[in-house]
């Protein structure tokens, strides 16, 4: 979206990032921007554990456990230079994911259990802050910009048992994130599937608006509030507004159900959170990345054994369905709008929510050994229609479709990674989307 001019400019950006304590739990994950996950990649490039999962976030019980299995090995390795510092940041993590119960000044939150070991129930409460700040300074002054967050997020989670545990998470806080808007005709598509194949004058593209955030550097900031925020000027009932462009209250929540089975072996989900499958670096994924926004989803794992697991997840995508971004993205109705009246002046009404609501499957195998790691599935983003077979995980997506008509975004994938542990490691990803054949069409319910 940067364009030519823009890529001469002097771009000089300003990052702070605090997060003064995070929850302590078994079976839920770490939040996936954590930096935790950052020291894990070092650890294992380093050799100092086993290979890790390329889908994230891991649940606290495995990082724990990890970090336990990188201190054994700095601690039984022979002394070195930078021994008594890894050992330090190790137990610096360790601390940080154990909790003790009663109340924690530091975190200003409270921990309890009862007394039934067979069946632990507990409950934590927690408070972090975070603060981020962004400035932009170009050679053309017009064009300089500041954006910050800062946010109290409350935590609530605990256990129910050996295997269940939850999270709540509100976040509340004050924002402001500057955009410049520079196009109107951003291309999304066009009408529904075949409507208007046989009138191609009505087949008009739809289009959404673009902006571009000049605090941060291209494609590196995520928004952390949902949907509400209000401008300082206008919190009241009325004043819900898209984006931050000046200061203003956001708020939002994530959350997630989550049961282990087995040592890690078995996982299941209900959550609301930011994840990635299949990147083999940080942020790196072709097909679910760490930067996507996080959405409602029901995920499970399988480990069958120690080099080979199974992974699935099916949820609805979340999407600003509001007019800045999408006035100019109308629904056509063929014979009137939704209340039957008569279209006049070739105009048309906005049922935007048939189009913006889709739901997202995916299905991977992961094979991982000492040396070399290959994983492999495929993804589905489909319409808010009931398919019960993208949901279900042994049948390929690609496969199914062909069986029910080409109306939803198929792919494959395929990741392959060769390391060598303390030395170095090489990867490359492949991306195929909507793949087409004679064959295929041959077997769709489409026209030929």
């Amino acid at each position: 979206m940067f364009n030519k001019s823009l890529k001469k400019s002097l771009f000089i950006v300003f990052i702070l990032f605090i997060n003064l304590s995070v929850f302590a739990q078994t079976n839920i994950t770490v939040d996936i921007n954590d930096e935790v996950y950052s020291f894990l990649q070092i650890a294992e490039e380093k050799g100092y554990c086993k290979n890790l999962p390329y889908n994230k976030p891991y649940s606290v019980s495995f990082i724990i456990n990890t970090l336990y299995e990188i201190k054994d090995y700095i601690e039984w390795s022979e002394d070195y230079k930078f021994k008594d510092n890894e050992l330090e940041v190790v137990n610096f993590y360790i601390n940080r994911y154990q909790t003790s119960l009663g109340f924690n000044w530091r975190k200003l939150g409270l921990r309890i259990q009862d007394d039934n070991e067979a069946f632990p129930v507990t409950f934590e409460y927690n408070t972090t802050e975070e603060l981020f700040l962004s400035s932009g300074i170009y050679d053309n002054s017009k064009l300089n910009s500041t954006g910050f967050e800062f946010f109290n997020n409350l935590n609530f989670l605990g256990d129910i048992g050996k295997n269940l545990s939850y999270r709540t998470s509100a976040f509340l806080g004050i924002t402001e994130m500057p955009l410049e808007k520079v196009g109107e005709d951003y291309l999304i598509g066009y009408w529904w599937y075949n409507n208007w194949k046989k009138e191609p004058d009505k087949n008009i593209a739809r289009t959404i608006n673009s902006f571009r955030n000049n605090s941060v550097l291209p494609y590196s900031y995520k928004k952390k509030w949902d949907g509400s925020i209000y401008y300082l000027t206008n919190i009241s009932y009325n004043g819900l507004e898209g984006w931050p462009i000046v200061p203003s209250f956001a708020l939002g929540m994530v959350g997630e159900l989550r049961a282990n089975f087995n040592d890690n072996k078995i996982t299941v989900g209900l959550s609301r959170l930011s994840r990635e499958r299949g990147g083999m670096d940080n942020e790196s994924s072709l097909v679910y990345n760490a930067k996507a926004q996080p959405f409602v989803a029901f995920d499970a794992g399988v480990k069958l054994f120690d080099w080979l697991s199974f992974q699935t997840l099916t949820g609805v995508l979340e999407f600003p369905n509001a007019g800045y971004i999408n006035e100019n993205a109308w629904y056509r109705v063929k014979d009137g709008d939704e209340n039957g009246n008569p279209i006049k002046d070739g105009s048309y009404n906005a049922i935007d929510g048939y189009f913006f609501q889709n739901a997202y499957s995916i299905g991977m195998f992961n094979f991982n050994s000492k040396y070399v790691h290959f994983d492999f599935g495929s993804t589905c983003i489909w319409p808010k229609r009931f398919e019960l077979g993208y949901m279900f995980p042994l049948v390929d997506r690609v496969i199914y479709q062909n069986n029910v008509g080409d109306y939803d975004n198929l792919s494959l994938f395929a990741n392959l990674k060769g390391r060598l542990p303390g030395m170095a490691s090489i990867w490359g990803s492949v991306y195929l989307e909507e793949l087409s054949s004679r064959l295929m069409n041959a077997v769709k319910n489409d026209e030929p």
